[in-house]
């Protein structure tokens, strides 16, 4: 896990679809660890998971519904947050 600031957020996960086009995890975090956004590349489909305040679950969505729904849940989750934990993972 990388800690990042939150500015910073939006422009990795973007680079990070243009880098990677296989299948891939990204998990986002709180400093405590107690709220998070994780998102699931399959094929061309993204998923989005949110646990935190709000329960969303997110399928099937393409790159520019995946952003959208990523902004508003930063936006919702991390309110206060300077610094955000990040973790990319590649999946098989």
């Amino acid at each position: 896990m990388k800690l990042i600031t939150l500015k910073s957020v939006l422009p990795t996960i973007k680079k990070q679809f243009k880098k990677n086009p296989n299948n891939f995890e990204i998990t986002i975090s709180t400093w405590k660890q107690d709220r998070l956004i994780k998102i699931n590349k399959n094929e061309s489909v993204f998923n989005v998971q949110v646990d935190g305040y709000e329960h969303i679950n997110s399928n099937d969505l393409s790159e520019k519904e995946c952003l959208s729904i990523i902004k508003k849940s930063i936006k919702t989750e991390f309110p206060r947050s300077h610094k955000i934990h990040i973790s990319i993972k590649d999946s098989l």
